[in-house]
């Protein structure tokens, strides 16, 4: 297949949507960017805090005996322990900060593209009139009962999004603690961590590929969506 033709193909019937797409596409690389430039910040502030501590001399001479090694251990925690929580707290506030707003940023563009379609069609039900008590569901049932889209093809996507909402709605709810039902889910999930104190059980994002997965499948999941929503465009306006 020829790159003209890729191109071609690409380009909406429905022309505010190609508007539509380029933003979507700038706004997740920007926040891809933000992602990357944050996790870079708390690795250089890591790596100068280890330099510190293996440079130290008096922290890294051998001790004389079993004293002077404990001595040396609460010198070592004494001058560098209160930097270690500090660098800790902050990469765990920005990774829940960037969970936050992945979501911020997939419900906000569904929200964008049925106030889009509301302005083209005046259908007579609107995203307002739909009862859900998660905004993910209540967009889905706008595309499936008022576009009348066939959701099959979006739906692994969208399963994986509204299954990881649970632990973006603990980290800005629930001081990240979760429900005893949800521990196995919880440990089967990449990039996710558990600390608990005894019956109470508190996730962590351990590896910054957690967020971008949530991104990523975000942006694919909304971009495969526009395609289905320039068809059924084009489907409306031969009906119309």
């Amino acid at each position: 297949m020829s790159l003209l033709k890729i191109i071609i193909d690409d380009i909406k019937q429905w022309s505010d949507l190609n508007y539509f797409e380029h933003e979507i596409e700038l706004n997740f690389s920007v926040e891809k960017n933000i992602v990357k430039n944050s996790e870079s910040y708390n690795k250089k502030l890591l790596e100068k805090l280890k330099f510190e501590i293996s440079t130290h001399p008096e922290i890294n001479r051998e001790p004389k005996d079993q004293d002077d090694e404990i001595y040396i251990s609460q010198y070592r925690e004494h001058l560098f322990g209160h930097q270690e929580e500090i660098i800790t707290k902050i990469l765990n506030r920005q990774r829940s900060a960037s969970i936050l707003t992945a979501y911020s940023l997939i419900e906000g563009s569904l929200k964008n593209l049925c106030s889009l379609i509301d302005n083209e069609f005046h259908f007579k039900l609107k995203l307002k009139d739909l009862n859900s008590n998660d905004d993910l569901q209540k967009y889905k049932l706008y595309f499936e009962k008022v576009l009348e889209i066939n959701f099959t093809s979006l739906q692994p996507n969208f399963d994986y999004l509204v299954l990881n909402k649970y632990f973006r709605n603990k980290i800005a709810h629930n001081n990240s603690i979760i429900e005893f039902d949800k521990i196995k889910l919880a440990k089967n999930t990449i990039g996710l961590k558990l600390t608990n104190y005894g019956e109470i059980y508190e996730i962590q994002i351990s590896d910054i590929e957690y967020i971008n997965s949530i991104i990523n499948i975000g942006e694919i999941f909304i971009l495969d969506l526009l395609k289905l929503v320039d068809r059924r465009y084009i489907e409306l306006k031969n009906i119309l």
